[in-house]
């Protein structure tokens, strides 16, 4: 499920990573959540859970996040800030090319030396 990298670390790493990543969905999907609040869907029963959820979300960061944060702040900095960013890029294209990028994360699981190189040469490109 985590690639061959996650199997190489401490276990206490793996915990860590499980952990974060959990946490930074969370977040993830709270701030998407609050993102609705100005649309006809957020009303009735949905505003009702909605608002049930973040509430819940936003508890847990405190007592669970903040800590833990804390705690382990330079591994999950940037594990949060990676995170962050694929979920900003995959966004940014919008539903209609998910299926796309799924194509792309199986083939980079299959070989990802020869996509790595791919992408390193169509970004050199269009530097220009």
């Amino acid at each position: 499920m985590f690639g061959e990298e996650y199997d190489k670390l401490t276990p206490k790493d793996k915990a860590l990573t499980k952990v974060t990543q959990s946490i930074i969905a969370n977040e993830v999907a709270n701030n998407f959540n609050y993102q609705i609040r100005d649309t006809g869907y957020y009303k009735g029963v949905a505003k009702k859970k909605l608002n049930s959820l973040n509430q819940d979300l936003e508890r847990y960061r405190i007592t669970e996040f903040e800590p833990f944060w804390q705690a382990n702040e330079e591994f999950t900095d940037n594990l949060y800030v990676a995170q962050e960013e694929l979920i900003k890029q995959i966004c940014s294209l919008g539903i209609f090319h998910f299926e796309t990028l799924i194509e792309v994360i199986k083939a980079y699981k299959k070989e990802p030396k020869a996509l790595e190189g791919i992408v390193k040469q169509i970004n050199k490109r269009n530097e220009l």
